[in-house]
Parts: structure tokens; sequence; C-alpha cells
């Protein structure tokens, strides 16, 4: 049967069992290495398999390079059983089946029962690896993590996800991005924002560039002001851009006010409808009975 409803109860262990993951998530401490070897040996067993060899490596990248390096070895009888799995990064199933099984909304057998334990087990113990018939290659956890509100990779001063060999990865807001635009402050330019051809990686690019400057510079006009901002766009390229200026309604302390840009529709006629499409809406939908 599904769970159509949480008690209050079960609503609080839900949210504790949560913490207790993602705490566990954003570990930056060393793998125990031999309970990811107990975990390992446990799956491979229940899978079928026998024991597997298993490599530690510094980072996911590490554990890449030397599949790529031994490629012809581990491909010679080393048959990959799995595509990359992520350990806890990649728990979601296994927490949500654990907590139904935890609140007697799930009943197992013997043999299901053991194999969730298993799972559960190697997601609390390992960070990203990769399986093969007779060898495992596992990877430590990172140095660094940043997420924001949202639980995405996110950091706008350094790398979002960073490894004690040097390997890093670069995220805003989930978005994968070149370090560069990060680390240096003198390579983001109005040229290489046009030249990016993946929408969700230009918009961060917009985001971290500044909108005036990249207002000022791409030639971006005026077309259309009303009580919920001013419109502006530009239809040069294969997608036109709308981006509304909005004006926080909240004063700051010495009485000035924010102001804060928001790409909306691409093909917004109005700010009004702009500000509403960043919501889902129509701008006929969209009345907001209190700014905040």
């Amino acid at each position: 049967m599904a769970i159509t409803e949480l008690t209050p109860e079960q609503e609080q262990k839900l949210e504790a069992n949560y913490q207790q993951w993602l705490k566990l998530g954003l570990s930056t401490d060393r793998l125990d290495r031999n309970a990811v070897s107990q975990a390992i040996f446990d799956l491979y067993e229940v899978s079928g398999y026998k024991q597997p060899e298993i490599l530690f490596f510094e980072s996911p990248k590490a554990c890449l390079r030397a599949w790529e390096e031994h490629e012809g070895r581990l491909n010679e009888g080393h048959t990959q059983t799995s595509s990359m799995l992520g350990g806890v990064l990649w728990c979601g199933w296994e927490f949500l089946y654990d907590f139904a099984r935890e609140i007697k909304q799930l009943t197992l057998d013997e043999k299901d029962n053991k194999l969730l334990d298993i799972w559960l087990a190697q997601a609390r113990a390992c960070h990203i690896w990769f399986a093969y018939q007779e060898v495992a290659l596992i990877s430590e956890r990172p140095i660094e993590i940043h997420i924001d509100d949202r639980g995405r990779l996110n950091n706008t001063t350094g790398p979002a996800l960073a490894y004690s060999d040097g390997s890093k990865l670069y995220s805003v807001g989930g978005v994968r991005i070149d370090g560069k635009v990060i680390e240096d402050p003198n390579y983001l330019s109005y040229a290489i924002i046009s030249a990016e051809t993946n929408q969700e990686v230009k918009r961060v690019l917009m985001q971290l560039f500044g909108w005036e400057k990249y207002i000022a510079q791409s030639g971006m006009h005026f077309i259309q002001k009303d009580d919920f901002g001013e419109l502006y766009g530009i239809d040069d390229g294969p997608i036109p851009i709308r981006v509304v200026k909005v004006r926080n309604s909240s004063a700051e302390p010495d009485g000035s006010f924010k102001y804060y840009y928001l790409k909306g529709r691409t093909d917004a006629k109005t700010a009004k409808e702009c500000v509403a499409s960043t919501f889902g809406v129509s701008a006929e939908q969209y009345n907001p009975a209190i700014e905040t």
C-alpha cells in the first residue's frame, strides 16, 4: 500500500534520518577502509561474485585515470558489473526503503531485508566507486564540499568539490562550470558568455558576470516598464533573452533599495509577464498580495 500521509512523529523521524544521511554525505573524513572493504565484499557475495581486489584512490578522477591506464587488464577477465556507484551520494532509494521499513510500512522477507542492509552498509561506508567483476576502484571522500540551501553543489568563490590529489569540480547552483570562471576574476567576458551553447551554463555565467555589465555589453534594449520592474531584451542569437530588473520592496538600513535581475520567458512582452514566468505562472495568474 502506498504511503499517502505521515504522522507528526513519522515526519520528525524522516527529518532526523535525512539530517543523518546529509551529514554523512557532506563528510570530509577519510574512509574507514575496513568498513568499505566489508561492505563491498558482502555486496559482491550477495550478487554472486567472488571477493574482488579493492584498490583505493584519492579521487574519482584518479579512479578513472587508473581505469584508462589499465583498461586492457580490466577489460580482460574484469567485466564491469555495473556503472559508477555513488555510495552515500546516491543513497536516495536505500534511505526511503529503510525509512518505510522502520515505520512498519514496508515488509520484506529475510532475503530482501539482508539485501537492503547490505546496500545501506555500502552507502554509509563508500564515496564514489567503480565495480568490476574482480576488482573495485574506490575513491576517497573529498576534502571540501559546498552545497546551497537546496542541496546542490555550489560555490562562487572556489571549487564546490575538492580532493586531496588536487582534482576539483566547480559548480554554481548545481551547474558545472569551467574552474577558470571562478579562479580568474578577469577570465569571464561577454564574448565567452555569447559563445556558450549550453543554456544552463550560460545562465550561470550571466549571473556571475553581472546583469548590469551584461546588459550594457550585449546591446540589450529597454522594452517596457510597469509596477513589477523594467524589462530588457535581445533577440540576437538562436535563443532570445529577456531580463527584468526588479527592486527589493524592503529598504536597506540606510534607506536605499537593492535591485535584482531575473531571467524569464524568452517571449515576455512585459516586466510582469517576465517576473510571473520565474514562478511558472502567466501574467494573469501572478497577482502577489504581499511583496517581500
